[in-house]
């Protein structure tokens, strides 16, 4: 059992030690704070996609179905305290031969350790996709695969290359359903950017 006099040395002990542990972490979170990374150079070549795009675009005939028409809008923003690239898209076209309102959205950042820029997508359609890109000059090229919502792997390649003035867009995409042995067309969009 307690008595007084431990109860008044226990609580000038409190007294003394809460403020000391708040004054510490406070530090401790300035310390953090003053660490945190900051965009640099690669991230900022990330901000030619930021702003309000409308596209229009066309779908070949692939294993996945018919060709068709679509045309809609993005749009594009960095987030993370400008880490990585978020971008969300809605059109209505002509998809496998019926015509649906298409969503997608995906993640862009740069990776150090490869020197590369990463991005991870995914659409109402049930893909997920993920890629490496490399840019040279003002295109930008990916690799990656597809995997539709039926677990089928597909492997993709695209160019997307910006006007000088960064204001128009244009990509070009293939498909391959059989590891990369054969690429087939699979669509082409034009983006013209609308505000930033």
């Amino acid at each position: 059992m307690q008595t007084r006099a431990n109860q008044k040395r226990s609580f000038k002990l409190i007294f003394v030690a809460v403020p000391f542990l708040l004054l510490l972490s406070a530090a401790f979170v300035q310390a953090q704070i003053q660490d945190r990374p900051k965009p640099g150079p690669e991230q900022k070549k990330l901000e030619v996609f930021v702003g309000e795009w409308n596209y229009e675009g066309s779908l070949s005939d692939t294993p996945l179905g018919p060709g068709g028409k679509f045309a809609g809008k993005q749009t594009a923003r960095m987030i993370l305290d400008g880490l990585f690239l978020e971008s969300g898209g809605e059109d209505k076209g002509i998809y496998g031969g019926k015509e649906i309102v298409y969503k997608g959205v995906s993640i862009q950042w740069f990776d150090p350790s490869t020197k590369t820029y990463l991005d991870h997508g995914y659409d109402n359609d049930g893909f997920a996709g993920k890629g490496v890109t490399t840019l040279t000059g003002n295109t930008w090229t990916s690799t990656g695969t597809q995997t539709d919502r039926k677990g089928k792997i597909y492997k993709s390649k695209s160019s997307t290359t910006f006007s000088s003035d960064g204001k128009t867009r244009t990509t070009k995409t293939e498909l391959s359903a059989d590891d990369g042995k054969t690429w087939m067309p699979w669509y082409e969009l034009t983006m013209k950017k609308v505000s930033k």
